[in-house]
């Protein structure tokens, strides 16, 4: 079967918008299996110089005190950061539409006042 009449084939199964790519550098079949063949051993050679490579860095680092000053500010740093990224965006009053699968938030504020505000904007917007 020729690429014409399988795509003929998948427009009849998948309808008119269907989509395809081609990718002129993937590997054979054959070229597939001899590599999934020597995968494992590249894997394990990946995993135990990184595991080296770290325990070396960490026996390094142990005994630097400014460094362990520097690790304990920079924790501290973005926990704060990270709870107050967390509270930003939240809102008292949030209101939407639930679909079958998600909740479509329509607008946020702090009141209902400013909630039902931006909902009549936007449905005077769309009308």
């Amino acid at each position: 079967m020729n690429q014409t009449q399988a795509l003929a084939k998948l427009k009849k199964l998948l309808g008119p918008s269907v989509g395809y790519r081609i990718n002129a550098k993937a590997p054979t079949a054959d070229e597939r299996a001899e590599l999934r063949e020597g995968f494992p051993a590249l894997q394990r050679a990946e995993e135990e110089t990184k595991a080296a490579r770290e325990a070396r860095l960490v026996e390094l680092l142990a005994g630097d005190a400014r460094y362990q000053e520097l690790k304990a500010a920079a924790t501290a740093a973005s926990k704060a950061a990270a709870e107050a990224r967390g509270r930003l965006y939240r809102h008292r009053i949030t209101v939407g539409v639930s679909g079958s699968m998600f909740f479509s938030v329509m607008a946020e504020g702090d009141n209902w006042d400013e909630v039902v505000a931006v909902v009549a904007a936007k449905q005077k917007d769309a009308a």
